[in-house]
């Protein structure tokens, strides 16, 4: 029922539900219900009627709340955005409190959008702290190559390129071309190929070869390109679904994933 009720609050909620919403996503466990609860708040804030209003009144829940309370509620309120939430963001990563200035990293590594990314490389180029550093690459390998980042294509390889040249380590630049797949362009490809003869990186950058290559268009308008990413997969992927893929897609077939 409680379930039902912020799920329905999600559609048609306004600036009078955000304390109730904010006390649900409080009193809820992480996972399941918290979840429903921190979507509904971040749709009352940002798209329903009146959003405006109900985004000013969250800050302001926030500012009043306690320290347990905002770092509870901070996915929420970072995923809605807006100039309040990113002077509360930056105010937190200029704190010489370690633990409040890594809340004001965190909440701009949840951003809705690419607008912070300049934040996040500036950050990213001047700590060699490692626990911050995950934060703020995690952010970026999010944040750049989401189609709904106020980037065009070019601009979000490019991102994405920038976020890769700071990696330090290989996890980080496997999860970078993994990701690299949703920008989909010839160039994301050269991206992702550049990396197919690369011992540690190669398994990742199949999975982009092949996930580009199921778009009949893009693969078609360059298929001499695709045809020579795809030959390198079929050759050196160890995953036999990608192998399985980089055939068919070469032959211009189809391919479905087998049932069961």
């Amino acid at each position: 029922r409680r379930r039902a009720a912020l799920e329905a609050l999600a559609r048609r909620g306004g600036a009078a539900e955000v304390a109730g919403v904010v006390q649900a996503v409080l009193a809820a466990a992480p996972g399941g219900d918290r979840d429903v609860a921190e979507r509904a708040l971040v749709a009352i804030c940002t798209t329903n009627p009146g959003h405006p209003a109900a985004a000013e009144a969250f800050l302001t829940r926030f500012r009043d709340a306690s320290d347990t309370d905002r770092e509870a509620l901070l996915p929420a309120l970072a995923r809605g955005g807006g100039p309040g939430t990113l002077a509360v963001g930056d105010a937190r990563v200029a704190d010489a409190d370690s633990s409040r200035r890594r809340l004001g990293l965190k909440a701009l590594s949840l951003w809705p959008d690419a607008s912070v990314a300049g934040r996040l490389l500036d950050q990213l180029g001047r700590t060699d702290d490692a626990a911050e550093r995950d934060v703020l690459v995690g952010g970026l390998i999010r944040i750049a190559p989401r189609p709904d980042n106020g980037l065009n294509d070019a601009g979000r390889l490019d991102l994405l390129r920038k976020t890769m040249d700071l990696c330090r380590r290989d996890e980080d630049r496997a999860r970078v071309l993994e990701r690299a797949n949703a920008i989909r362009t010839i160039e994301a490809l050269r991206f992702v190929a550049g990396y197919l003869d690369n011992p540690t990186l190669a398994q990742p950058a199949c999975l982009s070869v092949v996930e580009l290559a199921h778009h009949q268009k893009l693969r078609e308008d360059h298929k001499p390109e695709f045809t020579t990413a795809l030959d390198k997969v079929i050759a050196t992927a160890k995953n036999t679904e990608h192998v399985e893929r980089a055939q068919a897609y070469k032959a211009g077939r189809t391919w479905e994933r087998k049932k069961g």
